[in-house]
Formats: C-alpha cells, sequence, structure tokens
C-alpha cells in the first residue's frame, strides 16, 4: 500500500512539472489537426495554484497555395479564472488577455486563404445535438483584453480583376 502511494506520489509531482510542455504538445497538435494546416507554440506557462493558462507564441500556418508563411500569430494569450468555479455554470472566467494579434487576409486568384482554411478543415459531427442531452456551456467574461492587434491585407490585383465591376476602377490604380 506504501509503494502504491508513493508511486501515486512520483507520478503526480513528474506531471506537475511538465505540465507545461505537456499543454504545449497538446494545442499544438489539437490545432493543427483541427485546421488542417501546421501550428506551433513557444511556450505554455499553467499556473495550477493560481488559476492561470498563458500561452505564448502561437502561430497557425497559412493554407497550401499562399505565401504568408503565417495566417493568424498571438503573442500571448492569458487566461485567468477562479478556480473553485470551475464548474459552475455559467462557467465563469476571470479574464482573457490577447496581446499582439496578427491576421493575414491574402488573395491568391480569387481565393482568399481564411476561405481555403476553413474549406480544408476536417468535418464535424454531423449531429449537433449531445448524446446525452447535455446542454451547451454558457461562459461569462469578466475582462477582454486585446492590445497591438494587427490585420494585414494581401490582395490580388489580377484575382481583383475578375469581379465585375472592379476592373474598371483597378486599371487606374496599376
Amino acid at each position: 500500500v506504501v509503494l502504491v502511494v508513493l508511486l501515486i506520489v512520483v507520478i503526480a509531482v513528474g506531471i506537475y512539472f511538465r505540465l507545461n510542455s505537456i499543454v504545449k504538445a497538446v494545442v499544438v497538435n489539437q490545432s493543427s489537426n483541427s485546421l488542417n494546416v501546421p501550428t506551433s507554440l513557444g511556450s505554455a506557462d499553467v499556473s495550477l495554484f493560481g488559476g492561470s493558462v498563458k500561452l505564448n507564441q502561437f502561430a497557425i500556418g497559412s493554407p497550401p497555395g499562399f505565401t504568408a508563411p503565417q495566417l493568424m500569430s498571438l503573442g500571448a494569450l492569458q487566461v485567468g479564472v477562479n478556480l473553485a468555479g470551475l464548474r459552475d455554470r455559467p462557467l465563469h472566467v476571470r479574464t482573457i488577455a490577447i496581446s499582439n494579434p496578427k491576421m493575414v487576409i491574402e488573395m491568391k486568384g480569387a481565393s482568399l486563404n481564411i476561405k481555403k482554411l476553413i474549406d480544408n478543415m476536417p468535418p464535424g459531427d454531423s449531429d449537433p445535438e449531445p448524446a446525452d442531452n447535455s446542454k451547451p456551456l454558457k461562459l461569462v467574461i469578466d475582462d477582454l483584453f486585446v492590445s497591438k492587434a494587427q490585420v494585414v491585407l494581401r490582395p490580388d490585383l489580377q484575382g481583383l480583376t475578375a469581379i465585375p465591376g472592379l476592373s474598371k476602377s483597378l486599371n487606374k490604380i496599376k
């Protein structure tokens, strides 16, 4: 019995000290599988007792055929919760802070990178109703902060000329 308890304690301590790398691997794996494009994450910082998670340098790659290395990136994403309220419904989140988000909207011919990303995503469940008749999760966020956001537009002038009515205006730009 003592050996079993000692083994459980050793495993728990090992998981606690490797939690950041475990979260990083899960975020990259799940986001890449869900989006069908490469993703990367610089680091994850999980504070179990502080009730927060911070993801640093998260990036979503562009779909094939587009030149921007990343469709979207975040400098950091931090979420803070009250641990005692994690089982409450609605779920209560103290704060979400997003810093340095950057979205690159690129056009190649008549195709947009964001549309191609959505089209290439794996299909979801065909039955949106959960089998156990559970209710959808309701979420309350006290504070949402977004700082230093950027949107970069990369139009394809040749692709834009195919849009009726725009070709005459674009000919003046060239």
